[in-house]
């Protein structure tokens, strides 16, 4: 692989642009940095991530297309997506109109259904992990602090430690909590859709433990407050994703995928026409009904 520029970086590595040499390919490599490449606990993290992108093939998620190990170095390459993150998608726009937003909502709902169906968390939902082409696709990425739920893989989470971002965590991150199941991501997905729809975080703070506090401890404040606009339908959904406690959320993902892909959704001004030929409907059949009533006394006299 011919390395073009960088793209991405964190703690344990990068991520670049890059060509396949022989098929001229482009891709993004993600390459482990030379230190965490002597730990024992953050490679097997990382083959855990390629493990995860191995089985999972769906439009909603990048593709995995290689991994292997240059000279001391680990690296593997995917779907290389043009676009940008959704954070900065939702930074260029402030925020996102409803039906765009749910729509977002709905296509990451039904990757992680599907990951979920093997047994695959992420864990680390955000809007810096979906990424939005070109033609506004979203695309699920960096499965990273992936949980597989089976005996087959080994445990890297110690008791009383939170994993993921700290402003999209659900209640059971927070706590350190390792019987993490699918509605974790609900919740983290929940969090995701209200920064669509306000261009702001569920809760801000000056530190982590700030912010964790209120995650633990407050009732977020309503969307309405910085968009007026959003539905009542779309404010029931958010909350039932986001409540503090996780069997009071929806089941599965594919419920979610179920209400989110409802008529109920419908651009406002087609519900409004649709309630208005209602209303027409109920006014023309009560004019009926009276007439059939008068005509039935004529009748009867």
């Amino acid at each position: 692989y011919r390395l073009q520029k960088l793209i991405g970086k964190g703690g344990m590595g990068k991520v670049y642009e890059a060509t396949h040499e022989f098929t001229g390919r482009n891709v993004a490599i993600k390459i482990l940095n030379a230190l965490p490449s002597r730990d024992d606990t953050i490679v097997a993290r990382f083959f855990q991530e390629i493990r995860a992108l191995a089985k999972l093939v769906h439009p909603g998620i990048v593709l995995l297309y290689d991994a292997g190990k240059a000279g001391r170095r680990y690296y593997f390459t995917m779907e290389l997506v043009n676009g940008v993150s959704l954070a900065q998608y939702v930074e260029s726009k402030k925020m996102l109109s409803e039906r765009e937003a749910l729509s977002i909502t709905k296509i990451i709902a039904s990757a992680l259904s599907f990951a979920h169906a093997l047994g695959i968390i992420h864990r680390d939902i955000k809007p810096e992990n979906i990424l939005i082409d070109t033609s506004s696709n979203p695309k699920l990425t960096d499965f990273g602090l992936v949980m597989h739920q089976d005996a087959d893989h080994m445990t890297l989470t110690k008791e009383g430690f939170m994993v993921g971002s700290v402003f999209f965590a659900s209640p059971e991150q927070a706590q350190g909590e390792r019987d993490i199941d699918g509605r974790s991501d609900c919740y983290s997905l929940g969090a995701t859709l209200y920064y669509m729809l306000t261009g702001r975080m569920v809760f801000g703070g000056e530190s982590s433990q700030e912010v964790l506090t209120k995650l633990l401890m407050t009732t977020p404040i309503s969307p309405r407050k910085y968009n007026p606009s959003i539905s009542g339908r779309t404010i029931r959904i958010l909350n039932k994703m986001m409540a503090k406690k996780r069997n009071k959320r929806y089941k599965s993902m594919n419920d979610l995928v179920k209400v989110l892909s409802s008529g109920a959704n419908l651009p406002v001004f087609i519900r409004v026409i649709l309630m208005t030929f209602f209303v027409l409907f109920l006014l023309l059949s009560g004019v009926l009904i009276e007439r059939i009533f008068h005509l039935s006394l004529f009748w009867i006299k």
